[in-house]
């Protein structure tokens, strides 16, 4: 589907009377507003008797009249229409009506810009459309259009409506330094194209790029060039945030952008799917597979483009897992090296109108390869030196104060973990208060003067919740940030702080907090320190109140439990509570995270959930989460092992071939409500717990 602007003369003889232009003069020709109505009530009438607006591929409207310029909208649903064809069928269309008006331009526009235009025609000073929803409707363009919050959104661009020769489009590569895989394609390009768009695809491409802009800057010249050789047949294409497409998805509207997009481009963006390369896909849901399929179904059709961010061979593999049958070129960023990466930033200087030097050029390290944001980074950090040195000296006298960037962002692969995890957005924000909150003590000691704060904090939550995971994380991103030397995580329990004789207990705590000297203790169930039958456990939680003033710079302590017994714990002793500076609520999942935490788990061991689980999987896990004994997480995996024995035994029994695709692949029938509890003949208590 195309949609085209056409700007046509005025034929005043048509529009104004002789008397008005008498009155008005020719060159200053006034047109009234009724006019102008009559004229555009004949052309509905007209419209209608032919039926071109309704029966035919083609729809020519007039969207206004002025005395210096007609305007018209025109879409086409032909894909070897092009813009000198649809002039002709617009002047066509003009002398049905007895229109004497010559073309001035013709441009293609987005669908948004043909809909705004629709609606003008239709608006009270026009009035050329009665209805231009029965349009919309003709030509399936309502729920392409429609912005609403439950449908996933998308942007429409245009290429440029000049064509490029293949020395326009080498010399556009040629600034871009690193993509040297996409002048290779570009003469691919240009080395044989038939003479018009003809369906069929030979290649998809998945676009790899360091950065937002270069992405952009790339993903241009590709399709301007695919657009001049006739390999796409036309400027308009549709750009698809996958985020976006994951939390609101729809199908239908997928599939109708695709059909709209017919001898175009769609361009899925996967690029702000993770700031670093892992294997799991995230969103609410992961639609790899959906959109997949879509870009198969329409790949003779349609030309997709997967744009990612640079270095993400797990992100694509996972996705192009689901791709079948569709070739796919890739273009890929490169690094820069040695006499390349110094004319890079040359290059950049005398774009900025400055003379680069030795201070710029020597931070190139031979051997070393620097990607385009390193050598963007590094430029502008001299340029702003260049300018304090060259352009206003007087920011260079001493008293001048600058704020630099601070990275605020918690680093590794801890916080990547952590966002991983699925839910347990309160932990999370514990991360990033706890890096804040030690980074600004660091920022400011005052030279040692300020006393370090405790970072020591509780976990409260019922089984299954994660606590001992987020725990191990927390270790890791403490250790990952400078703030703790070692990042272990020491687990212990009331057996390896509680002595059998006395006097063993204060020992025993001590030689835990010597091996966790630069990490984390994690004491589990900690309220079981509480014995009113003997005096140990007092003992034991007096002499860690007291190690843990003693060593808060060295060790962090997270004490975790189920949400009731914690608070009994904390009254146990006045000076405990008063030392811990986070306290963290781990909820319950809800049933929708049960069941992603279910897909998650189920995808790192390898396996695949047919489509059917979803529903059976769901009932059964909204079920369990009503009792008492539900373990949350440790629930999903139980029933995740269940599954994968039940399907061991169906695959026994199975006469047919056994292929790869059934031997990772769960379905509902694997998945059984599994018994909480289950009482036997002797008052035992048996099942999964």
């Amino acid at each position: 589907m195309k949609f085209y602007s056409v700007i046509t003369t005025t034929d005043i003889d048509r529009i104004v009377p002789p008397e008005g232009r008498e009155r008005f003069g020719v060159y200053s020709v006034y047109i009234p507003s009724q006019n102008v109505t009559d004229f555009a009530e004949g052309i509905r009438t007209a419209d209608e008797r032919v039926g071109r607006d309704f029966d035919q591929p083609r729809a020519f409207i007039f969207e206004s009249i002025k005395s210096e310029r007609t305007s018209l909208i025109a879409l086409t649903s032909r894909d070897d229409d092009d813009e000198l064809s649809m002039k002709a069928y617009a002047m066509e269309y003009l002398s049905k009506h007895d229109y004497k008006a010559e073309i001035q331009d013709i441009d293609e526009i987005t669908l948004k810009t043909f809909c705004d235009m629709l609606r003008s025609a239709a608006a009270y000073s026009s009035r050329f459309v009665q209805n231009e929803y029965k349009i919309m409707m003709r030509f399936d363009l309502s729920l392409a259009i429609d912005r609403n919050s439950e449908m996933f959104s998308y942007e429409e661009y245009l290429t440029g409506k000049s064509k490029l020769s293949l020395e326009e489009a080498l010399l556009k590569v040629e600034g871009m330094a690193t993509i040297k895989s996409l002048r290779e394609e570009i003469e691919r390009i240009y080395e044989h194209f038939p003479d018009r768009w003809h369906p069929g695809n030979p290649v998809h491409y998945a676009l790899s790029a360091d950065g937002k802009e270069d992405a952009n800057g790339y993903l241009l010249i590709l399709l301007r060039a695919l657009y001049s050789c006739n390999r796409i047949a036309t400027q308009r294409f549709t750009y698809i945030s996958y985020d976006d497409l994951c939390d609101r998805y729809n199908w239908i509207k997928l599939d109708t952008l695709y059909r709209l997009q017919t001898g175009g481009a769609v361009v899925i963006d996967i690029s702000r799917e993770k700031d670093s390369d892992t294997p799991y896909l995230t969103g609410s849901r992961s639609r790899a597979a959906e959109v997949c399929r879509n870009a198969q179904k329409w790949k003779n059709k349609v030309l997709t483009v997967f744009c990612f961010p640079r270095e993400s061979e797990l992100i694509q593999k996972e996705f192009f897992s689901e791709l079948d049958g569709m070739s796919l070129l890739k273009i890929e960023d490169g690094v820069l090296f040695g006499d390349e990466a110094k004319e890079y930033l040359c290059q950049r200087a005398k774009e900025n109108e400055a003379r680069a030097g030795k201070r710029l050029t020597s931070q190139i390290e031979e051997g070393k390869g620097y990607s385009k944001s390193d050598l963007r980074t590094i430029f502008e950090t001299w340029y702003d030196d260049y300018l304090k040195r060259n352009v206003y000296p007087q920011y260079q006298k001493s008293g001048a104060k600058f704020i630099r960037k601070a990275e605020r962002e918690p680093q590794g692969m801890g916080v990547e973990k952590l966002k991983e995890l699925i839910g347990l957005s309160e932990a999370k924000e514990l991360v990033a208060n706890i890096l804040d909150f030690a980074k600004v003590q660091q920022m400011y000691s005052f030279n040692g003067a300020r006393k370090k704060q405790t970072l020591h904090m509780t976990f409260s939550g019922n089984p299954g919740t994660a606590k001992t995971t987020v725990a191990r994380i927390v270790a890791r991103v403490l250790k990952e940030n400078s703030v703790l030397r070692n990042g272990d995580l020491v687990e212990v329990g009331r057996a390896d702080l509680v002595g059998k004789y006395v006097g063993w207990t204060a020992v025993q705590v001590r030689q835990a907090f010597d091996r966790a000297s630069g990490s984390v203790l994690f004491i589990d169930e900690a309220y079981s320190l509480l014995d009113n039958s003997q005096t140990f456990g007092d003992e034991a939680i007096n002499t860690i109140v007291q190690e843990m003033e003693n060593r808060r710079e060295d060790v962090v302590v997270i004490f975790a439990g189920y949400p009731e017994k914690m608070e009994q714990f904390l009254r146990q002793n006045p000076g405990l509570r008063s030392r811990i500076g986070f306290h963290v609520h781990f909820p319950d999942y809800s049933v929708s995270e049960l069941y992603e935490i279910l897909e998650f788990t189920a995808k790192s061991e390898g396996m695949l959930l047919a489509n059917d689980v979803s529903e059976k999987a769901i009932s059964i896990l909204n079920k369990a989460s009503k009792e008492k004994e539900f373990g949350n997480g440790r629930y999903v995996r139980n029933l995740l092992e269940h599954a994968r024995m039940r399907q061991a035994a169906r695959l026994l029994l199975m006469d047919d071939v056994v292929t790869e695709k059934d031997a990772v692949t769960l379905v509902a029938d694997d998945f059984e409500e599994l018994r909480l509890t289950e009482t036997d003949k002797t008052g035992g208590r048996i099942g999964f717990i």
